[in-house]
């Protein structure tokens, strides 16, 4: 009886964490929460920066759509990038996810990081018009003598409005 009752108490006395916990594990190991749930994990984890790498780390879609999102907001854009969310974001913006791609060179943009002219012109490789226009966009937005010579092959592009656009 005295066990059980130290058990509770010791429960009781723990059961935020122990609800956090349990929280984070059963988000994590959903193949599809809604992005809210994700959001609220990450909000309200003890470390959200750990919270943010292992939704990320997950591989789940909702998952690192969420917490691409979040890596402003865990780290803005006036304090210094921890390595480990700089490796995340040059992963990111090489995604098959079209959604954390254009999240990610959002925020290289943003930040004005030095990889952004070599990731776009990394997208004008891609089969898919959109991803070149996603290339594309963020190109505009650099020194020309960067954003031209990359943009020229792609005045030969099948796609007219490829051509356009470039």
């Amino acid at each position: 009886m005295a066990v059980g009752a130290v058990a509770v108490f010791v429960v009781w006395l723990f059961r935020e964490p122990l609800r956090r916990l349990i929280s984070e594990e059963a988000t994590l190991a959903n193949d599809a929460p809604t992005q809210e749930v994700v959001e609220d994990m990450i909000e309200h984890a003890t470390d959200p920066r750990a919270a943010l790498l292992a939704a990320w780390n997950s591989g789940k879609i909702i998952h690192r759509e969420v917490a691409i999102r979040s890596l402003s907001q865990i780290s803005p854009a006036e304090q210094p990038w921890p390595p480990e969310f700089d490796s995340l974001l040059l992963s990111a913006a090489l995604d098959p996810d079209m959604n954390v791609r254009e999240s990610a060179l959002g925020i290289l943009q943003q930040r004005k990081h030095p990889a952004l002219p070599a990731l776009a012109a990394e997208q004008m490789k891609d089969f898919d018009q959109q991803v070149r226009l996603l290339g594309l966009d963020h190109l505009r937005s650099l020194r020309p003598t960067l954003g031209v010579p990359t943009v020229i092959p792609l005045l030969n592009d099948a796609d007219p409005l490829i051509v356009t656009t470039a």
